[in-house]
């Protein structure tokens, strides 16, 4: 028999005790987790929609996925820095009671039953998380379920606090639940000022959530469910300008009805384009923003929709054209006529026959096949031009949080079954398009974006730089694909020497003064030629016509 030290025989034993204790329950979690597997594979996955960061997108900008007043949910329970904020989660617990006091509920444990005791209900609003919880919470139900009723009922009350006619209805006179128009949290003036900031920001990542399924339970046991419609009072609470159409489904969680609010109706499919703003614009593309109003400090009121952009083709008259239409038509249509109308007055056959000659001459000549083709290619009569329509966008403190936290939601939750991931798109199409402090300007100018003071011009580069740096370009998909339209016109021969000009002599202000000045020339010995023609064949016609 091998001999065994103390500390060896302590070690078997911690791990006989281990295996003895919990070896069975992994085992048959396992075995459970492999029946279900086995018997629906979508199962596992297709329920979820709170997820955890990766960390290969975590660690570009961890910052923008952390919260920094309040924690919503379980990933982030318990984190020092948001513990402040509990108290005031109680506060709104304590109202909430009050409300519903009149319900059979006498206290929290009554308004935690409510959902306890409905184990599919439960199930539902657990598997909504990807990953697992922190062991606390896989104890027992009532622990789970208890944060999920306290948060739940921080956020309808934040929601509701602004209006005193939802917050007071419902409720006996007895029950003075409403809030203080100056309480710092859940007054109305507490809107758009303060901490409520910073707690409607955290609100947005996708950490920080809980199942819209919570909130839907506390109106219906609330009695509110005829005045509360939870998707539009969150597009209300976030300022949208478009909400969620009213035959859509309950969102999965507030940041899905703030996607949704951002992608209303719209024909943009998701394609890019091959150059920057400022060298679209060197090519005949002018792009414009749509703007919907709002302050620039409304840090989320000022995110257009992203399926606002649109590429408009329009045909305009060159300069070829122009001059055609001005010298050449009118005696054109004077040599169609020629054999019905009569010569003018005063005016011999001689003198007639010259100037039609003339132009006939001119006609020929100039619009023959051959000249005919090389000036269209060079001066088409008819100069295509571009017009790229965008949502206004403002830069801020909560642009980068806000996107990235819809780009990692896209990407985990709505890309792993090919749904729409129009923000992944829009947020790609933006980087394209600004490569430059120039570009920043240019947008700037074309009321596309702008920025708060603190924001440079390339730190905007910057940001959407960062922001795509993880994204994966999949023709398949659709992601990064560019518009056909764009690149044919950009490619138009007219277009490209219209934008070499621009790039090397745009900004010469010496260069534009002799070419007016050439054309000026050529123009003024042009007419001055035709009035001597005019003259000497009218003088010629005058002599024969004397004789």
């Amino acid at each position: 028999m091998p001999s065994h030290t103390p500390n060896e025989e302590e070690k078997q034993k911690k791990e006989s005790s281990s295996t003895d204790d919990g070896g069975g329950s992994v085992k048959a979690k396992q075995e459970d987790f492999l029946k279900i597997f086995r018997h629906d594979p979508k199962h596992l996955w297709n329920k979820h929609s709170i997820y955890r960061i990766p960390s290969e997108i975590r660690n570009l900008n961890h910052k923008s996925y952390q919260p920094r007043v309040v924690s919503i949910g379980p990933y982030h329970y318990g984190n020092p820095e948001l513990r402040p904020m509990e108290e005031h989660k109680h506060r709104a617990l304590r109202h909430f009671l009050a409300r519903v006091s009149h319900n059979n509920i006498q206290d929290l444990e009554d308004l935690v039953n409510r959902f306890s005791d409905d184990d599919k209900y439960m199930e539902k609003v657990t598997s909504s998380y990807a990953k697992p919880i922190d062991p606390q919470w896989c104890e027992g139900r009532k622990a789970f379920t208890y944060l999920m009723v306290l948060d739940g009922c921080f956020l309808l009350e934040l929601m509701l606090g602004s209006s005193r006619r939802l917050c007071c209805s419902s409720n006996p006179p007895t029950f003075d639940c409403c809030y203080d128009t100056n309480d710092p949290i859940f007054g109305r003036r507490a809107k758009r000022h303060g901490v409520v900031t910073y707690v409607k920001l955290d609100m947005l990542l996708l950490e920080n959530q809980i199942p819209l399924l919570i909130l839907e339970r506390l109106i219906q046991i609330a009695n509110l469910g005829n005045e509360v419609k939870l998707n539009a009072i969150i597009c209300k609470f976030y300022g949208c300008k478009h909400q969620v159409h009213p035959a859509e489904p309950l969102g999965l969680h507030i940041l899905d009805v703030y996607r949704k609010a951002r992608v209303y109706n719209g024909d943009y499919t998701g394609w890019t384009v091959p150059y920057s703003a400022k060298e679209l614009d060197e090519h005949g593309i002018r792009l414009h923003g749509t703007y919907h109003g709002g302050s620039l400090g409304d840090w989320f009121a000022n995110i257009g929709g992203f399926k606002e952009v649109e590429f408009i083709q329009e045909k305009e008259k060159g300069i070829l054209c122009q001059l055609y239409d001005i010298f050449i038509e009118p005696f054109l249509q004077l040599r169609s006529n020629d054999q019905t109308s009569s010569p003018p007055r005063g005016v011999c056959n001689y003198t007639k026959k010259k100037v039609a000659w003339l132009f006939a001459l001119v006609d020929e000549v100039m619009f023959s096949p051959l000249i005919y083709s090389v000036a269209w290619w060079y001066f088409p009569l008819w100069i295509i031009r571009g017009d790229l329509n965008l949502p206004f966008l403002t830069i801020n403190q909560s642009t980068r949080p806000i996107l990235l936290n819809l780009l990692a939601f896209e990407r985990l939750h709505l890309g792993k079954d090919g749904r729409d991931m129009i923000v992944t798109h829009y947020v790609i199409l933006m980087s394209c398009l600004i490569r430059s402090k120039n570009d920043v300007e240019y947008l700037r100018c074309n009321y596309v974006l702008s920025s708060l003071p603190g924001r440079s011009d390339e730190k905007i580069v910057k940001l959407f730089a960062d922001m795509t740096h993880n994204v994966i370009v999949d023709d398949i998909t659709g992601v990064g694909v560019v518009n056909k339209e764009v690149v044919e016109l950009c490619y138009r021969r007219p277009n490209m020497l219209r934008a070499k000009w621009l790039r090397h002599f745009g900004s010469d202000l010496k260069i534009w003064i002799n070419v007016l000045l050439t054309g000026y020339g050529v123009a003024f010995a042009f007419v001055n030629t035709y009035i001597n023609v005019m003259n000497y064949t009218s003088s010629r016609g005058n002599i024969k016509f004397n004789r």
